[in-house]
């Protein structure tokens, strides 16, 4: 556990009293509705918890899995419920998902996908818009475990493709699947729970994540690392012929339907790039003065207004796993990133408050929600008695 990198010990003391708190373990009740960052640490096998206002990280929760073929989780990706009172965590050494009582710290459940000895290492998740069923990428498998929210029961497993990824609804109900290692997306039927749908991508692009926007739009965006490029697919995957260009490896795509605009995190030169909707590309912003704090996942705080939108991106070294790293970019301030540390590894990223959000009909169900501002001490992240810049970075 640790809190913003410049404060040492006694400043970390003298802060967290002017705020109102300590760094708790799990299993405490958050003091305010937030909003709050939690962010699943692969390497160690945690979830970090971050007070969105302060940059502060509050309480790290560990997370245990089954003995098996391994003792590891190594949590990858993170959803929360519509209702936002469950967060789901898939844990790609453990076949598993986890169910966390976000508000109370608190791990309510683990459930298995599957005792036939498949290996499955499940990575992205997404939730049903009724809350009623969970989606998990099985990237090894090929498939996507469909799991029943109020039993845990895996109720499908269809195949999809190779590697699959990204994951995300059209406005019928029918859900994308990005696959990583065949090139391809498909759609899901959401009663059937099989392929209806499928289109081929360029050989070796890899996309790894989609992003469906709504009315007026009507279009999913697909993320191909590989290729650096979005590519775009009308409902019934009839592609776009331009493809968008953005940075170098692109790892995650968020959207805020006020203003039609895509955000992208690279990878692989640390950049975000802004994509003004229908066609739009426009590189804002490199996170920090060195690298290697590779962007790992992404996700929106949407604030007040799409001015005060704040970038929560996630990033490590995926080899030595140093600079484990949580950085905050405002819109309004985009040349001012902030930092916070986090466990090693970091990847899965979402934003949660106490108070239910309201989704967005034409927004991801993948990591981002819709908060409103907390009413807590200083909640504007604005405001300079909580806003801490990080001024340097070790390598």
């Amino acid at each position: 556990m640790s809190a913003v990198r410049i404060l040492g010990p006694a400043a970390v003391l003298v802060f967290a009293l002017a705020v109102g708190f300590l760094p708790r373990a799990g299993g405490q009740p958050l003091p305010f509705d937030g909003p709050w960052v939690f962010v699943a640490n692969t390497q160690d096998d945690s979830i970090s918890v971050i007070y969105l206002p302060s940059r502060f990280n509050y309480a790290t929760l560990s997370l245990t899995c089954p003995s098996g073929s391994s003792s590891r989780c190594e949590p990858f990706g993170l959803a929360l419920s519509p209702r936002g009172d469950r967060l789901y965590v898939s844990n790609s050494a453990a076949d598993s998902v986890t169910v966390i009582d976000p508000a109370n710290l608190t791990v309510v459940a683990t459930w298995s996908l599957g005792a036939d000895g498949t290996v499955r290492t499940p990575r992205e998740l997404a939730v049903s818009p009724d809350g009623s069923l969970l989606y998990v990428s099985n990237q090894a498998a090929g498939t996507v475990s469909i799991l029943a929210t109020d039993t845990g029961r895996v109720v499908a497993e269809p195949w999809v493709g190779n590697g699959p990824r990204g994951l995300g609804f059209l406005p019928d109900g029918r859900v994308v699947v990005a696959n990583r290692d065949s090139d391809t997306v498909v759609l899901l039927d959401p009663n059937t729970h099989q392929v209806t749908a499928s289109a081929t991508l360029q050989a070796g692009s890899q996309p790894v994540a989609v992003q469906v926007v709504g009315g007026p739009i009507n279009r999913i965006y697909v993320l191909e690392q590989a290729a650096n490029q979005l590519e775009s697919f009308a409902f019934d995957l009839t592609r776009s012929t331009d493809p968008i260009p953005v940075g170098i490896g692109p790892a995650a795509i968020v959207y805020d339907p006020r203003v039609w605009r895509l955000y992208v995190a690279c990878g692989s030169d640390n950049s975000i790039w802004q994509v003004d909707l229908p066609e739009r590309s426009v590189k804002f912003t490199v996170f920090g003065p060195t690298q290697p704090n590779r962007f790992n996942s992404m996700a929106i705080y949407f604030g007040r207004s799409s001015e005060e939108a704040i970038l929560v991106v996630t990033g490590a070294n995926n080899q030595t796993y140093r600079n484990n790293l949580v950085g905050f970019v405002q819109i309004s301030d985009r040349n001012n990133p902030t930092s916070a540390e986090t466990g090693n590894g970091p990847w899965g990223v979402v934003i949660f408050t106490r108070t239910a959000p309201t989704p967005s009909p034409s927004a991801s169900p993948t990591p981002g929600s819709t908060p409103s501002p907390s009413a807590a001490p200083c909640s504007d992240p604005t405001r300079r008695c909580l806003h801490l810049p990080i001024l340097a970075r070790t390598p």
